[in-house]
């Protein structure tokens, strides 16, 4: 008589870190495992030093509210309407991902984002370490 192992898939789990999200339609964290998927933080101006710190900052947040930290990010989708902008904060950036960590990334200059006065969205997926 063979035995079979039963393997059985991990929960999704979904997250909505605002009251928006629902309504219109998106959550902004799915854990699937020990992965994180991280919707799109969109941040407005005034300037793109202050969205980059304020997106970055709420990516770090929910993450360690999951488990995990900036180390973890593997993958990251970044959409900016001032590439010239986001280019000149790359430091700032930088200092997110500790000891030179970072995740693939894109960057994509966009005509306009959810609402108008957004001018940066970062999306990330990250793994949870083992404990």
């Amino acid at each position: 008589m063979a035995l079979v192992a039963c393997h059985q898939a991990p929960v999704i789990k979904r997250t909505h870190v605002a009251p928006h999200e629902a309504p219109i339609g998106y959550t902004q964290v799915v854990q699937y495992g020990d992965r994180l998927y991280l919707s799109g933080v969109a941040v407005p101006g005034p300037d793109m030093a202050q969205a980059v710190d304020r997106a970055y900052s709420h990516i770090q947040k929910i993450l360690q509210d999951h488990g995990s930290d900036m180390g973890h990010v593997v993958k990251e989708l970044l959409f900016t309407t001032d590439m010239a902008a986001m280019k000149a904060q790359i430091e700032t950036r930088r200092q997110f991902y500790p000891e030179g960590q970072y995740p693939a990334s894109s960057w994509i200059e966009v005509k306009g984002l959810f609402l108008p006065e957004l001018i940066l969205e970062v999306e990330v997926e990250a793994v949870i370490p083992a404990q």
